[in-house]
């Protein structure tokens, strides 16, 4: 039997969808971030580095991306965690550490 979450935390995450492995979280990552930088070169983006600088980011164009990347994997990362979140290795690893969840489909 699948738990159902209850509280605030609940409309996050549903049990109709599955957990993300970290190499997904990436691949959406990265497909966010093309969307908004189309001409971004994601496949060559280290890891390690301020991904924001090196796809030339505005603020704007970072709360866009937090903003796709909460549609797509239903975690919300508020503004105070914004600082834990500069390269792609923190964004990732938050996400999945939330438990980022792939739409369901169907």
């Amino acid at each position: 039997m699948i738990e159902t979450p209850s509280g605030p935390e609940s409309a996050e995450h549903t049990t109709d969808a599955a957990v993300m492995s970290r190499d997904d979280v990436l691949d959406v990552v990265r497909e966010a971030i093309v969307r908004i930088a189309p001409d971004a070169d994601v496949a060559g983006l280290a890891t390690d580095v301020d991904y924001r600088d090196e796809v030339d980011l505005d603020s704007m164009d970072f709360l866009a991306l937090l903003t796709a990347l909460e549609r797509r994997t239903g975690v919300n990362i508020p503004e105070i965690d914004y600082a834990d979140i500069g390269t792609l290795d923190q964004l990732v690893d938050y996400l999945t550490a939330r438990g980022a969840a792939a739409p369901a489909t169907g």
